[in-house]
C-alpha cells in the first residue's frame, strides 16, 4: 500500500520559505532527492503530487494548493480518488509548541490551533493519523514581558507567516534532513521503533 507524505503550506511566493511552509519545504527536498523517472509535480483536486520510491516504499508526496485553512479539502479527494485509507498518511507540519528544530512523530491528538490540521481532521472525520511535527517556536518575549504570558493569534500567525530568521537559515537545511531521517525510520522501522530514535535525539 502506497504512503501519502502530505507537507502542509500555502502556495505563492509570498509565502516561500517561511515558518508555516515547513511542510512544503521537505516534501520539495525529498523530492529533489528521490523523484522516480524525472519526477515532475502533477496536479489533481487543487493538490500537488509526485511518486517517489523511499526505502523501497512507494510514497506520494502531496502538497495542497488549496491555502493552509482548507488543506483537507484536495487531501480527501485525492485519497478517496486513491483509495488511501487514513492510517496510510503522514502530515507534516509547522509547530509552534515545539523549539525550533526538534522533530516528532505523533499518532493522532488534538490540533493545537493548527488551521491545516482542523481541516483535515474536519474533512477526515477522524484525529487519528500520523503527524511529523516540525518546530519553529514561538515569538520571542521581550525582557520587560512575563515569559509565562500567552501569545495572542495574530502574534502567531504574524510569527508562523514570517521567513526564517539569519539563525534559523543557517540550520534548516539539517532541520529538513532530520525530519526525513524520521520519515526514513518509520517506513523502514514503524512507528514505534521510529519514535524511539527520533525522540532520543
Amino acid at each position: 500500500m502506497r504512503k501519502f507524505f502530505v507537507g502542509l503550506g500555502n502556495p505563492g511566493s509570498e509565502y516561500e520559505h517561511t515558518r508555516h511552509n515547513i511542510g512544503f519545504l521537505l516534501v520539495d527536498r525529498i523530492a529533489n532527492a528521490h523523484s522516480v523517472g524525472g519526477g515532475a509535480w502533477k496536479e489533481k483536486f487543487s493538490a500537488s503530487f509526485m511518486d517517489v520510491s523511499i526505502e523501497g516504499e512507494r510514497v506520494t508526496l502531496v502538497k495542497p494548493q488549496s491555502y493552509m485553512n482548507r488543506s483537507g479539502e484536495p487531501l480527501q479527494q485525492l485519497m478517496e480518488f486513491f483509495k488511501i485509507p487514513s492510517d496510510e498518511i503522514v502530515i507534516i507540519h509547522d509547530e509552534v509548541d515545539l523549539p525550533f528544530g526538534t522533530v516528532r512523530l505523533k499518532l493522532g491528538g488534538g490540533e493545537g490551533g493548527h488551521n491545516g490540521l482542523k481541516s483535515i481532521s474536519s474533512r477526515l472525520g477522524t484525529k487519528q493519523y500520523l503527524r511529523l511535527r516540525l518546530g519553529v517556536g514561538r515569538p520571542p518575549v521581550h525582557q520587560d514581558e512575563s515569559s509565562g504570558r500567552e501569545f495572542t493569534e495574530q502574534e502567531l500567525s504574524g510569527w508562523v507567516l514570517g521567513r526564517f530568521g539569519n539563525e534559523e537559515a543557517r540550520h534548516i537545511e539539517t532541520f529538513l534532513d532530520n525530519g526525513i531521517d524520521a520519515l526514513r525510520s518509520y517506513l523502514k522501522y514503524g512507528l514505534k521503533r521510529a519514535q524511539n530514535e527520533v525522540h532520543s535525539k
